[in-house]
């Protein structure tokens, strides 16, 4: 007669007898059990991991295929099974494991361990055996540890047992039901105090409950939710709870002490954490400034973030995801998760220069966080260049000194310094300037410079391009002058001479030579 195991589908509903598992006894011609002999409730058979970890060595191996289907044929397929299973695991041959396994399946053991039964290799069962070796063992010594349990006790306990609470909001309080007896306890849930218009239930998951199973030596976590009143005022409010066995014979109780604050009108500033490495930036006031935040949520649960700013007036101050263009106004952040968001600032192209603030908000319904941005404003760099008469062209002799002047004028709203000049020439000419260059231009400053174009003394009659550059820093500006080169006047009429001499000669040629 071969041994079975069974054990509970539903630990809630088991007894001490199929929640630890149960043996029987039984026929292989016997249908396996459906519900416990004890408290009826639903069980399913298991495989004896031990039967399959032994090698038999039998003097009819050779003839096990053989055998495996007459077991078949004749319906015994707990036998076909076994067999198959130990053939399989001396020649390890995965065919024959999963022909077993499906004889297992017909002889009615349980779908969930056949499953383990079929991953397991070699190794595996062996630590399986060593394993449940090693639980019978436990087993065996921890029966004598058991009968030390009382024969019934039960208690209530609230893990917290004063809570503080802000008007306006409810409240979830665990509480663990514990069964320290010999026998699984059915168990009664009440709330037995509680203040007018106040609500208080008991529950799990998310329905409420007045009644729960506690198996032997084991405990439950449940919820106690409460819901202050509307109007409720400020002050220390007690709510009680109590379990009592189905049959009355024990009791335990448990009480919260809730103390009712004022709800604060302002956000509290904590709960998110705001870190920038460069809270001062400086530039031009016709420039871009993008500050880099790193937001953090400090608190327990996911939050929405918004995100605002105060700056001077007329300034625009939007809010960007790290390394990318579009605008947000608000971020999303897991519990103890952090993000970067750029803050782009772009100035009043009308604003002097100076140091102007910049106050960055991170703000949830729970928590609230600043953060304090400057940006020094330098003024923007911009000059003009050009003639009084706004002439750009000038004759000039070859070898000669043409003088023509320029000036320089800031147009921006702060100073120019080491403002230089520069000069784009034929090859063989020379320019210079007088000044050399200019230390400093204030603010709507104009100043006179006088050039110097001295064409070469081989170059030919006809224009030229001359260009001249002032540079200071962040600004600069070109001119570009036609410089028309002409010869002296003094060969202009000998090259007349020349022209009327060559025609004299050339007439008196003719008449001489006309005569012969």
């Amino acid at each position: 007669m071969p041994i079975y195991e069974y054990e509970a589908r539903n630990a809630d509903r088991s007894c001490p007898s199929c929640g630890a598992g149960f043996e029987v006894i039984q026929s292989i011609q016997e249908m396996p059990l459906s519900a416990c002999p004890d408290c009826g409730g639903p069980v399913r058979k298991l495989i004896s991991w031990c039967r399959a970890a032994i090698v038999e060595i039998s003097p009819v191996h050779a003839g096990v295929e053989k055998q495996i289907p007459e077991y078949e044929k004749a319906g015994m397929w707990s036998h076909a099974a076994e067999l198959g299973d130990k053939h399989a695991e001396k020649v390890e041959d995965k065919a024959t494991r999963q022909r077993a396994v499906e004889n297992y399946a017909k002889a009615g053991y349980d779908s969930a361990t056949l499953d383990k039964h079929l991953d397991l290799s070699a190794p595996a069962f062996f630590l399986a055996t060593v394993l449940l070796v090693i639980g019978a063992w436990t087993f065996a010594f921890g029966e004598e540890s058991e009968k030390k349990l009382p024969e019934r006790y039960i208690s209530l306990s609230p893990e917290y047992t004063g809570v503080l609470l802000e008007s306006g909001n409810d409240i979830s309080i665990d509480v663990t039901v514990r069964n320290g007896g010999r026998r699984g306890e059915n168990l009664n849930l009440e709330v037995t105090s509680i203040p007018e218009g106040w609500k208080a239930w008991v529950k799990t998951y998310s329905f409420g409950i007045t009644g729960v199973h506690v198996a032997s030596d084991k405990s439950k976590s449940l919820t106690l939710r409460v819901e202050p009143a509307d109007d409720a005022e400020v002050g220390q409010y007690r709510i009680g709870i109590k379990a009592v066995t189905e049959d009355g014979a024990l009791s335990s109780a448990g009480q919260v002490t809730i103390t009712l604050e004022k709800k604060e009108t302002e956000k509290k500033v904590g709960g998110v954490n705001i870190v920038t490495s460069y809270p001062v930036l400086r530039g031009p006031t016709d420039g871009k400034f993008e500050f880099s935040l790193e937001v953090a949520n400090k608190l327990d649960k996911d939050s929405v973030f918004n995100l605002t700013s105060q700056g001077p007036e007329n300034w625009d101050i939007n809010f960007k995801p790290a390394y990318e263009d579009k605008l947000i106004s608000s971020v999303r952040l897991k519990a103890g998760q952090s993000q970067t968001v750029a803050v782009e600032v772009k100035p009043f192209p009308w604003a002097d220069p100076g140091q102007y603030p910049v106050l960055v908000k991170v703000s949830c319904p729970e928590a609230a966080g600043e953060a304090l941005l400057n940006v020094v404003l330098t003024g923007t760099y911009r000059m003009e260049i050009g003639t009084a008469t706004g002439l750009l062209s000038l004759e000039a002799m070859r070898g000669n000194d043409a003088n023509i002047s320029f000036f320089v004028k800031n147009t921006g709203s702060a100073s120019l310094t080491n403002v230089q000049f520069l000069s784009f020439k034929p090859e063989n000419w020379t320019v210079t300037f007088n000044p050399e260059k200019l230390e400093t231009l204030g603010v709507d400053e104009l100043k006179q410079v006088e050039v110097i174009i001295t064409p070469s003394g081989q170059a030919l009659v006809g224009d030229y391009s001359v260009g001249i550059s002032a540079e200071a820093g962040k600004a600069s500006k070109t001119l570009e002058f036609r410089t028309t080169v002409k010869a002296a006047t003094a060969w202009g009429w000998i090259g007349i001479g020349i022209i009327i001499l060559v025609m004299a000669g050339l007439v008196a040629l003719f008449i001489r030579l006309g005569r012969r």
